[in-house]
């Protein structure tokens, strides 16, 4: 069916998002603040961003 069954594809992902996306000059992080931030982009990525957000509305976020 030419479906790719190898794993290298999700090995790669994860080690993009790992090294390139959490490895920044200066940034600390704590297993807590990875998975949020794992799952933030997931949402974002997937098109699920507003669904996920919006009980947020009404609430002030510290940057």
């Amino acid at each position: 069916m030419g479906l790719r069954v190898g794993s290298g594809t999700v090995e790669s992902g994860c080690k993009q998002i790992g090294t390139q996306r959490l490895k920044v000059a200066g940034a600390r992080w704590g297993s807590e603040g990875i998975r949020k931030t794992a799952k933030a982009r997931a949402a974002l990525r997937s098109g699920q961003w507003d669904s996920v957000t919006a009980h947020l509305s009404g609430l002030v976020l510290a940057v």
